[in-house]
């Protein structure tokens, strides 16, 4: 009959399942996505490799330097015009050496290693004196800065935190404790060398 109501009936969302999914998608009901708190987070570590990551981005400044010198190189090293490139390099070094300390941490517990202002430092000695156009070398300046000022970043977190990777303490020329300003004793830490090392300053710590 017309006007009469009648009720109809969704078999599929009978089940409990079948009704979560459509609570999800309907906004009714917010799906819980956190995984377990103690396995995922050890996988997620292992799989991150904090260190490669610090060493793969090193090595791409470097490559990306050396490409940019190969496309852009200026035509004749005797038409550089070495006063004003020289004065470019030391405003640019200064420049990199503000950007590099700024997410250095203020610890007692001082990381020795200087590498990523040192590989900075090159690249933008290389890329000042070696291209030609200076919008190239204002952008590539920019990017490199950037780029070392998060890897800086990076290692102050993996060296101070991390309980897998340490560094050298310019203060004790051993192996730095953890922590910023908590005083700890890093007597009994053993580290051990990578393959990355002698560039990265990052050593594993052994288990």
């Amino acid at each position: 009959m017309i006007g009469r109501k009648r009720n109809i009936e969704f078999p599929l969302l009978r089940s409990e399942e079948a009704r979560l999914t459509f609570g999800h998608l309907s906004g009714l009901e917010r799906p819980n996505f956190d995984p377990d708190p103690e396995a995922p987070l050890a996988s997620r570590r292992k799989n991150m490799q904090p260190d490669l990551i610090n060493a793969i981005g090193m090595v791409l400044m470097a490559i990306f330097t050396v490409g940019l010198v190969g496309l852009f190189h200026t035509k004749a090293i005797k038409a550089i015009n070495w006063n004003k490139r020289i004065a470019a390099v030391v405003g640019g070094w200064f420049v990199a050496l503000i950007v590099i300390f700024q997410p250095v941490q203020r610890c007692i517990e001082l990381p020795a290693p200087f590498g990523r202002f040192k590989l900075l430092a090159l690249c933008v000695l290389a890329i000042v004196i070696l291209v030609d156009r200076k919008f190239i070398v204002i952008l590539a300046c920019v990017v490199l800065m950037y780029a070392a000022n998060r890897l800086e970043k990076q290692f102050q977190d993996i060296v101070h935190y991390s309980s897998e990777f340490t560094t050298i303490d310019a203060n004790t020329n051993s192996v730095m404790a953890k922590g910023c300003n908590e005083g700890k004793d890093a007597d009994g830490t053993v580290s051990e060398q990578m393959w990355h090392t002698w560039f990265t300053g990052i050593y594993k710590i052994k288990q």
